[in-house]
């Protein structure tokens, strides 16, 4: 009977030392580009290598990235009514701004599965 609840309870101490693990990130993420000028998410993750979609509505706006090593292109020009796309290679957080609406701001969080 020692025997046996041991080897009920070896199973739940085994389990309950594992370290949790949280999901990976997303391979793609989708960011609207509202008309009330707020970027939503406002922080949105993304694993290397993958794809940002920016959703512009009915007013304009554009995607502007502070300077850092591994930011995509910028979105120049004012877009509504479309959407647009980033592919995110290095890891790290990237700011944005719109060019149009500068207290509009987000980030990207870029992890490394």
């Amino acid at each position: 009977m020692r025997l046996l609840s041991v080897l009920l309870v070896a199973p739940l101490v085994i389990a309950c030392n594992d370290e949790p693990t949280d999901p990976p990130p997303p391979a793609t993420n989708t960011i609207t580009a509202a008309s009330n000028n707020q970027f939503l998410p406002p922080n949105a993750p993304i694993r290397t290598g993958g794809t940002v979609t920016w959703e512009f509505q009915s007013v304009a706006h554009s995607v502007i990235f502070d300077v850092k090593a591994g930011a995509p292109d910028n979105i120049q020009e004012p877009l509504q009514n479309t959407t647009e796309e980033r592919t995110f290679e290095t890891a790290g957080t990237y700011r944005y701004i719109c060019g149009v609406h500068p207290t509009m701001f987000g980030f990207i969080n870029v992890i490394a599965p």
